[in-house]
C-alpha cells in the first residue's frame, strides 16, 4: 500500500480520495476479483432474501463466473440497480442469553 493511501486511511477518509485509488475503482469489476470474493466468502453465513448460500456460488463458479461478472458491471457502468436488488431483509438476533433486554439483540442483514 503506497504513503498516499496509508495517510488517507489514518485521517479516517476526510479529504478526497487518493488518485491511485480513484483509478482502481473507476475500472470495471474483473472476473478475477468476484473469484477472489467468492473464494474469501465465509461458509455457513446467512443466504440473501434470494435463499442462495455463497456454497451454491462456490461450486457452481465455473458455469456461472461471466453471468456474475456482467451483472456486476452492468450495474457498476449503468450505476443502478433494479428494485429486487435494493429489497433485503433485516433479522435481530440475540447477542447473548439476557434475551428479555433489546440491548441484546444486533441486526444481521440477510
Amino acid at each position: 500500500m503506497d504513503e498516499e493511501c496509508v495517510a488517507y486511511m489514518a485521517e479516517g477518509g476526510q479529504r478526497p480520495l487518493p488518485t491511485t485509488w480513484r483509478d482502481l475503482l473507476e475500472q470495471p469489476i474483473s472476473l478475477e476479483e468476484v473469484h477472489i470474493a467468492v473464494r474469501k466468502g465465509g461458509k455457513n453465513k446467512a443466504s440473501g432474501i434470494s435463499g442462495i448460500r455463497l456454497e451454491f456460488y462456490k461450486a457452481n463458479r465455473i458455469t456461472i463466473k461471466d453471468y456474475i461478472g456482467a451483472t456486476m458491471n452492468q450495474m457498476f457502468i449503468e450505476r443502478k440497480v433494479s428494485a429486487q436488488q435494493k429489497h433485503g431483509v433485516i433479522v435481530c438476533l440475540p447477542k447473548s442469553s439476557d434475551r428479555p433486554h433489546r440491548r441484546n439483540f444486533g441486526p444481521l442483514p440477510c
